[in-house]
């Protein structure tokens, strides 16, 4: 089987439709090996020590930033972004998938097939002099260009947001965690089913009546998350923090 195959094939093995409904996000780990995340991070340093990185100059934002479009992993300089970006591709298709295993809601069910294949990634690296970025919604109805640009890659059009990390290591000191927090309106579980889900809050993926959840970059992680619902922020990093983004 292809590597991205055999990488799309773990990830849908790990039933994310019923973590995704029910909080909103789900955390994958070792979607990419350690030798494929560093791979991929060495071709990302490349392009930075090019030039091809920049910062936004948005408030409350530190992060430099290069959108690739996927026509552009044919030139040998991106080429190295392959596995990251196979991964992320295959994103809907693997919901779609999924919830039909799954037999999920209807609901939840319409919701992943309206995710769309990305005709772009981010790559992103925060400096380790404390970058970070401020909370925020991905797909938020308030922002004055919410509806702006071109039909699919607008703000409004994003249904998950996918985060791959591409850390070459990861300590406590570094922090630059993913902070996500609890929906706004979000009903709290019953302990029946707080307990259903027990094995899970153990691990931490889950509110468990918590405000939030802080979800640590380590490299071949990825994070999804629902784009309209889960208001997140990136803590202060002590470390080049790397990642690559989809928006489905």
């Amino acid at each position: 089987m292809p590597c991205a195959a055999l990488l799309l094939a773990s990830l849908a093995a790990l039933s994310p439709t019923q973590r995704l409904a029910r909080d909103g996000f789900a955390v994958f780990d070792g979607v990419l090996s350690r030798e494929q995340t560093a791979a991929v991070r060495e071709t990302a340093e490349a392009l930075r020590s090019g030039g091809a990185m920049r910062n936004l100059g948005q408030d409350g934002r530190d992060d430099e930033v290069l959108t690739v479009d996927l026509g552009m992993l044919r030139d040998p300089s991106y080429s190295g972004l392959m596995d990251a970006a196979r991964v992320l591709a295959g994103m809907p298709g693997m919901l779609v998938e999924s919830g039909r295993r799954d037999e999920c809601a209807a609901e939840t069910a319409a919701q992943f097939a309206s995710a769309s294949t990305p005709r772009l990634l981010m790559l992103a690296r925060y400096p380790p002099s404390a970058g970070g970025y401020v909370p925020h919604l991905d797909n938020d109805a308030a922002d004055p260009d919410h509806q702006r640009g071109p039909v699919g890659l607008r703000a409004c059009d994003r249904v998950y947001t996918c985060i791959l990390y591409l850390q070459s290591g990861w300590s406590e000191a570094d922090d630059g965690r993913l902070r996500l927090h609890r929906p706004r309106g979000r009903a709290e579980r019953g302990e029946a089913a707080a307990a259903a889900v027990e094995e899970e809050e153990e691990e931490g993926w889950a509110f468990a009546g918590r405000d939030y959840v802080d979800v640590e970059p380590v490299g071949g992680r990825l994070v999804v998350f629902d784009s309209r619902r889960m208001l997140h922020e990136v803590r202060p990093s002590f470390a080049p923090r790397w990642a690559l983004t989809a928006w489905i």
